[in-house]
């Protein structure tokens, strides 16, 4: 289905390679700390997901979904912070 983990990985490069990193003023409106930052929050998530749902153990659906909880709740957060700072800043 997915294939080993190091074609993952090396998918979720390329992937990461792909990402414009938006300039305005001569400095990155998207630190790219920050999206390396997500990239791995998303890979963690999408293997433990798959190791967890492969396990069919009855802690793994609360495990899933409080980690995609906090994991979205972490982006949606920093979207707003960043429309509210560039409202007001």
């Amino acid at each position: 289905m997915l294939g080993d983990s190091s074609t993952f990985l090396a998918n979720i490069v390329q992937l990461e390679s792909m990402i414009p990193v938006l300039r305005a003023e001569g400095r990155p409106r998207v630190d790219p700390v920050v999206v390396r930052f997500l990239w791995v929050g998303l890979s963690i998530g999408i293997l433990t997901t798959w190791i967890l749902a492969s396990t069919g153990s009855g802690i793994a659906i609360p495990l899933i979904l409080s980690y995609w909880s906090a994991y979205f709740l972490v982006l949606v957060s920093g979207f707003f912070f960043k429309v509210i700072r560039g409202i007001f800043f």
